[in-house]
Protein backbone atom coordinates (compact mmCIF):
# COMPACT_ATOMS: atom_id res chain seq x y z
CA UNK A 1 0.00 0.00 0.00
CA UNK A 2 1.35 3.79 -0.90
CA UNK A 3 0.31 6.45 1.45
CA UNK A 4 0.02 10.08 0.10
CA UNK A 5 2.48 12.36 1.60
CA UNK A 6 2.02 16.40 1.29
CA UNK A 7 0.95 17.35 -2.29
CA UNK A 8 -0.98 14.38 -3.33
CA UNK A 9 -3.19 14.39 -0.47
CA UNK A 10 -3.77 18.06 -1.60
CA UNK A 11 -4.52 16.37 -5.18
CA UNK A 12 -6.77 13.71 -4.15
CA UNK A 13 -9.01 16.66 -2.32
CA UNK A 14 -8.92 18.12 -5.96
CA UNK A 15 -10.16 14.93 -7.56
CA UNK A 16 -12.88 14.27 -5.37
CA UNK A 17 -13.82 17.67 -5.82
CA UNK A 18 -15.67 16.77 -9.28
CA UNK A 19 -18.01 14.58 -7.54
CA UNK A 20 -19.58 17.46 -5.29
CA UNK A 21 -23.25 17.54 -6.51
CA UNK A 22 -23.67 13.88 -6.97
CA UNK A 23 -25.53 11.30 -4.88
CA UNK A 24 -24.36 8.57 -3.18
CA UNK A 25 -26.13 5.69 -4.60
CA UNK A 26 -24.28 2.88 -1.89
CA UNK A 27 -21.07 1.83 -0.24
CA UNK A 28 -20.92 -1.05 -2.63
CA UNK A 29 -18.53 -2.56 -3.55
CA UNK A 30 -16.68 -2.28 0.54
CA UNK A 31 -19.67 -2.59 2.24
CA UNK A 32 -19.31 -0.95 5.83
CA UNK A 33 -22.27 -0.74 8.22
CA UNK A 34 -20.96 2.88 8.92
CA UNK A 35 -21.50 4.46 5.33
CA UNK A 36 -25.27 3.18 5.14
CA UNK A 37 -26.15 6.70 6.50
CA UNK A 38 -24.59 8.14 3.67
CA UNK A 39 -26.65 6.54 0.83
CA UNK A 40 -29.10 9.04 -0.50
CA UNK A 41 -26.94 12.26 0.50
CA UNK A 42 -25.16 14.72 -2.05
CA UNK A 43 -21.05 15.26 -1.51
CA UNK A 44 -21.71 19.00 -1.20
CA UNK A 45 -17.88 19.95 -0.29
CA UNK A 46 -14.73 18.45 -0.47
CA UNK A 47 -11.23 19.58 0.54
CA UNK A 48 -8.00 18.87 2.03
CA UNK A 49 -6.34 20.27 4.70
CA UNK A 50 -2.40 18.49 5.53
CA UNK A 51 -2.63 14.77 4.75
CA UNK A 52 -6.71 14.87 5.73
CA UNK A 53 -9.27 15.23 3.07
CA UNK A 54 -12.91 16.11 4.46
CA UNK A 55 -16.23 15.11 2.63
CA UNK A 56 -19.15 17.05 3.19
CA UNK A 57 -22.79 15.26 2.81
CA UNK A 58 -26.09 17.02 2.79
CA UNK A 59 -29.16 14.60 3.26
CA UNK A 60 -31.32 15.26 0.67
CA UNK A 61 -33.98 12.72 2.31
CA UNK A 62 -35.03 15.34 5.24
CA UNK A 63 -36.69 18.77 4.96
CA UNK A 64 -34.81 21.69 4.67
CA UNK A 65 -35.68 22.45 8.79
CA UNK A 66 -34.08 19.26 9.65
CA UNK A 67 -31.92 18.74 7.23
CA UNK A 68 -28.15 18.36 8.39
CA UNK A 69 -24.54 18.06 7.36
CA UNK A 70 -22.27 15.05 7.74
CA UNK A 71 -18.38 14.82 7.42
CA UNK A 72 -16.24 12.41 6.84
CA UNK A 73 -12.55 12.71 7.25
CA UNK A 74 -10.22 10.59 5.86
CA UNK A 75 -6.15 10.47 6.75
CA UNK A 76 -3.86 9.71 4.25
CA UNK A 77 -0.94 9.06 6.61
CA UNK A 78 2.66 9.01 6.45
CA UNK A 79 5.69 6.95 4.66
CA UNK A 80 8.77 6.22 6.77
CA UNK A 81 9.03 6.28 10.71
Amino acid sequence: VTMVEGPGATRNGRKAQVLIGKVVSSSAPLYNPCHAPLVGCTLIEAFSVGKDMFLIFNDDTEDDASSSDTAMRLHFGMNGS
